[in-house]
């Protein structure tokens, strides 16, 4: 049994409706097709396509557990690949890279008062950049201007660039804290503690742009 071309966008659409990420919607729309190949059955193709969803994947309620799954295990499959590029900033060779790094920041802030205003544009840059990383794959890839399905790659990618927002409004608080209380982290007399906030910055943000473009195997310059 092979579908229409007038079913194949009927199921297209009823699919697109009922399942949230492209990679589930691929694999069940391919699984439908290969069924319908290669077995007879009979019944309209809402029933066939009932019938095998029911038989194959447990219903629809299924579908949806299926779709949880699925982004439980890319998500944790994301969050795995991010803390390996975070920690080879501290293993050979790229620990050199970071101690010179180190080294550089915490001899300037020594010579140059740091307005605090900085330390809120470093924070800026590194909410902001994940925000523009995701606006411009949502162009290239049709989110935004076409009727392309999202990837669950998207919410993990969502997930993990929002990490350094809930550190911010933390951080944000317990500096408002100690500002109520007399104490200026911003002052120099606390180099260490701003040397470890802007390197570790510098490495969420080298790690964050390596996990997209090796999740989405885009170039930077595509």
């Amino acid at each position: 049994m092979k579908p229409t071309e007038q079913q194949d966008i009927l199921l297209r659409k009823y699919l697109r409706d009922t399942l949230r990420y492209r990679e589930t919607y691929e694999e069940v729309y391919d699984h439908i097709l290969t069924a319908l190949e290669h077995n007879n059955y009979t019944g309209t193709l809402e029933e066939v396509v009932n019938e095998i969803l029911r038989e194959d994947f447990g219903g629809y309620d299924k579908l949806k557990q299926m779709e949880t799954a699925a982004k439980r295990v890319a998500l944790a499959d994301g969050v795995s690949k991010f803390m390996r590029f975070f920690i080879s900033y501290f293993r050979l060779p790229r620990v050199f890279y970071t101690l010179i790094a180190a080294v550089l920041i915490y001899f300037s802030l020594g010579q140059i008062r740091m307005a605090p205003i900085m330390f809120e544009v470093v924070f800026g840059v590194i909410i902001l950049t994940p925000a523009i990383l995701s606006l411009r794959r949502y162009y290239i890839v049709g989110y935004l201007f076409r009727d392309t399905k999202k990837s669950i790659r998207d919410d993990v990618f969502g997930r993990i660039s929002m990490i350094p927002t809930r550190l911010f409004v933390i951080l944000g608080i317990g500096i408002t804290i100690n500002f109520d209380k007399g104490h200026n982290i911003f002052d120099n007399s606390t180099p260490v503690v701003l040397t470890t906030l802007y390197v570790l910055s510098a490495i969420y943000l080298l790690s964050i742009i390596r996990l997209y473009r090796d999740e989405f195997k885009m170039s930077m310059t595509a």
